[in-house]
C-alpha cells in the first residue's frame, strides 16, 4: 500500500473508532484493551527490537526495561488506587519521568558518559518535581495511558503529514482533530439507554481513576475520588460519557493505526515460529480477559507498560522530527517571501 492509501485507510479507521465510541464507549474500550491491545504489544515489541529501539546504544533499552520492571513491581506490591501526593504516586511518577527523558538522552547522545550524566541530572530533577501533584498526574497517570494513545498518536500523524507533504496526510490530521471536537461538543442523547451490565461496570472499575483525573484536569468537573456517587458520575453523567468517548476513541484508533501500517512497517515479517508464538500469546491473553478481566489486567500489566516505555525513544525521535520539519517549512517560507 502507498502512503496515500494508508492515510485514506486511517481516515476511515478514525471515523469508525469515533462512531463506535459514540454508540457504546465503555464496551468499545474494554473490547479494544482486551483484544486489540495484547496483539499490539506482542507485535510492536519485537518490531522495536529489530529497530534497536531507536536508541544510539546497543544496550540502552535495558535501562528502560529495568525502570519498567520497577514500576511493575510497585504496582504488584501496591496495586492502588494511588492518590495524588502519596509517596507511591510520586515514586511511580519519578520512574516514568526518568524513563521518558532518559529516552531523550538515548536518542540524542552517543557516548555513555554523556548518557550517565544526563540520567544523574534527570534523577535529581525528580526530587524537585516529585512533590507536585500535577507532575505525578502527568507522569504516573497520563503518559502511560491517554498521552501515549492520544497525544503521541497525534504527533505521529502530524510528523507523517509534515514529512510526506501529502494532502491526505493533512486531511487525516484534520479528521483526527475533528473527531476530538465532536467528542467534546456533541452532547450525549438524554434519551439513550445508559444501562450497563454488571460485567462492564465491574471491569471498568480498574480504569476509573484515569477518567476522573481527566474530568478534573480538563475542567469538566471537580470530582473527589472519595465521593460516594462516583458510579453515577462515571457511567451515567454527560461528563462521564464524554470522557469515556475520548478514552475509547483514543485506544481503539491507536491500536488500529498500528495494524493499518503493516505494509509499511512490516512488523509481520518475522519467522513463522515467531508468528506462532505471537498468536499463541495473544489467544492466551484474550482468554484470560474473557475468564476474568481483573486477572487479565494483572497478568498483562508488565507487557502493557513495557510497550509504552520501550516506545519512548521513538516518541522522542518523532518530536525532534516534527521540530526539524517545522523549521524547514518556516525557512522555505522565509526564502519564498524574500525572493518574491
Amino acid at each position: 500500500m502507498t502512503t496515500r492509501s494508508i492515510d485514506r485507510l486511517n481516515i476511515g479507521l478514525m471515523l469508525l473508532s469515533c462512531l463506535l465510541a459514540f454508540i457504546f464507549p465503555f464496551q468499545l474500550f474494554l473490547f479494544s484493551f482486551a483484544v486489540l491491545g495484547p496483539l499490539h504489544y506482542f507485535t510492536e515489541i519485537p518490531w522495536l527490537h529489530e529497530k534497536k529501539y531507536y536508541a544510539t546504544g546497543k544496550y540502552d533499552y535495558l535501562l528502560l526495561i529495568a525502570l519498567c520492571a520497577c514500576i511493575s513491581i510497585i504496582h504488584y506490591l501496591d496495586p492502588g488506587p494511588h492518590t495524588e501526593g502519596s509517596k507511591t504516586f510520586a515514586l511511580l511518577a519519578s520512574l516514568t519521568f526518568t524513563a521518558f527523558f532518559g529516552a531523550l538522552a538515548m536518542t540524542t547522545m552517543k557516548k555513555n558518559w554523556q548518557k550517565i550524566a544526563a540520567l544523574i541530572l534527570i534523577g535529581a530533577s525528580t526530587i524537585l518535581f516529585s512533590r507536585l501533584d500535577f507532575f505525578g498526574m502527568i507522569f504516573a497517570s497520563f503518559i502511560p495511558t491517554i498521552i501515549h494513545v492520544y497525544v503521541f498518536t497525534g504527533c505521529f500523524i502530524l510528523y507523517g503529514a509534515l514529512r510526506h507533504k501529502s494532502v491526505t496526510g493533512i486531511a487525516s490530521l484534520f479528521v483526527f482533530a475533528l473527531c476530538t471536537y465532536l467528542i467534546f461538543t456533541v452532547a450525549p442523547d438524554p434519551q439513550s439507554d445508559r444501562n450497563l451490565s454488571f460485567y462492564v461496570r465491574d471491569s471498568f472499575h480498574y480504569f476509573a481513576g484515569l477518567n476522573l483525573d481527566l474530568m478534573n484536569i480538563l475542567g469538566l468537573a471537580r470530582v473527589d475520588k472519595a465521593t460516594k456517587n462516583l458510579g453515577e458520575i462515571l457511567f451515567f453523567s454527560n461528563t462521564g460519557i464524554i470522557i469515556m468517548r475520548l478514552v475509547a476513541f483514543s485506544y481503539t484508533y491507536h491500536f488500529l493505526n498500528w495494524f493499518s501500517k503493516t505494509s509499511i512497517i512490516k512488523w509481520h515479517l518475522i519467522p513463522k515460529k515467531g508468528l506462532v508464538i505471537v498468536a499463541a500469546l495473544w489467544l492466551a491473553s484474550v482468554g484470560l480477559y474473557i475468564y476474568n478481566y481483573a486477572i487479565g489486567l494483572q497478568v498483562l500489566y508488565f507487557m502493557s507498560l513495557l510497550h509504552v516505555v520501550l516506545e519512548f525513544p521513538l516518541n522522542q525521535r518523532t518530536f525532534i522530527g516534527i521540530g526539524h520539519e517545522l523549521k524547514a517549512l518556516i525557512t522555505r517560507r522565509e526564502v519564498a517571501t524574500a525572493t518574491s
